[in-house]
């Protein structure tokens, strides 16, 4: 009788921090500064958002150290994010998101989490 290997799920593969979401076009990180005190490890802008980082227990005590000082909170959660990226190029990026699509619209998928990294420029011609 042979054994089936061990095989770790591909949850090894990501960590869970907690993320804290903030409007960038309303606050500059100069606002942001208090969710560091507060256990933020993390400030970072993406686009017309913050995103600020902390560990999976901490979002709660970012998010009320934010209210305290009057920022108003977009979203905060405890995520998956990948610990590597795997760069993808745009003739596979095309189909790498149609697959995306099936899944999360699959009533038994709960949430989908990647890995890639597509440029945001491969990302705005794929879109449109």
């Amino acid at each position: 009788m042979s054994e089936r290997p061990y095989r770790r799920p591909a949850t090894f593969k990501l960590d869970d921090p907690g993320v804290v979401v903030v409007d960038a076009s309303r606050y500059d990180e100069e606002d942001l500064l208090v969710a560091i005190d507060a256990g933020a490890e993390d400030i970072s802008r993406d686009d017309d958002v913050y995103e600020i980082v902390s560990e999976p227990g901490d979002p709660v005590a970012v998010r009320d150290a934010l209210a305290d000082a009057s920022v108003e909170i977009e979203s905060a959660d405890v995520t998956q994010r990948p610990k590597v990226r795997v760069p993808v190029q745009e003739a596979e990026a095309a189909k790498l998101l149609k697959l995306i699509d099936m899944l999360e619209e699959s009533d038994d998928v709960g949430a989908v989490h990647a890995n890639f990294d597509v440029d945001a420029d491969v990302l705005e011609r794929i879109a449109s």
